[in-house]
């Protein structure tokens, strides 16, 4: 019977072994020990990382997340120009763009436009909340904000360009083509006005932790 229960602890992975001073006692093993230890510590880690890694107050960090959005728009309408501009100087119609995705949706421009600064804002909303949430993305200064953000629309060329081709039934060499100058536009107008929103609201909490020490 003391056999049985024994390997049942063993299976269990409880590791224990005799206690000379108690003679037929049993106490935890040190290599128990240090493995509870252990999982306590990255137990406590998980639990604090994110509160360590940003320190920025809940209501500032809402209003980071607003920025995002403020500078999804604002680079949105900023690629809007420059995509025109871009049509314009290769003997197209402005609109071009906007209309061929209104046209897809069964309207017009005015509809490709409106799809178009959705997207754009909402992608805003997203570069500010993983910046907020995901450690190596911190961000803790405007220039690496201005780097992320012209990397997010580096990476939006591929990953948005191509199935717009695609669903457009256009040259996607052609389309990419278009699209490298203003999506690097909207990406380092996100990245500035997250970066310079995220470090205003980081630097009171900072002061006040400062000043408690």
């Amino acid at each position: 019977m003391i056999a049985r229960v024994r390997n049942q602890r063993s299976l269990l992975g409880v590791g224990l072994h005799a206690d000379p001073k108690s003679g037929s006692g049993y106490e935890p093993s040190a290599g128990l020990t240090l493995q509870f230890t252990s999982a306590s510590k990255r137990l406590w880690a998980v639990r604090h990382i994110r509160s360590d890694v940003n320190a920025v107050p809940k209501d500032s960090a809402i209003k980071v997340v607003g920025l995002g959005v403020i500078g999804g728009l604002g680079g949105t309408v900023l690629m809007d120009i420059v995509m025109m501009i871009t049509f314009i100087l290769a003997g197209a119609r402005a609109d071009l763009f906007f209309d061929m995705v209104g046209e897809q949706l069964g309207d017009g421009a005015v509809l490709g436009v409106v799809v178009h600064n959705i997207i754009g804002t909402t992608a805003g909303f997203g570069f500010s909340v993983a910046v907020l949430m995901i450690g190596p993305l911190e961000l803790t200064s405007l220039r690496k904000g201005l780097l992320l953000g012209i990397a997010l629309g580096a990476v939006t060329i591929p990953v948005g360009c191509v199935p717009m081709a695609i669903w457009l039934g256009e040259s996607i060499v052609g389309v990419v083509s278009f699209s490298v100058l203003p999506h690097l536009v909207w990406g380092a107008t996100v990245g500035w006005v997250v970066a310079y929103g995220l470090l205003r609201a980081r630097k009171p909490s900072r002061q006040g932790t400062e000043a408690q020490r």
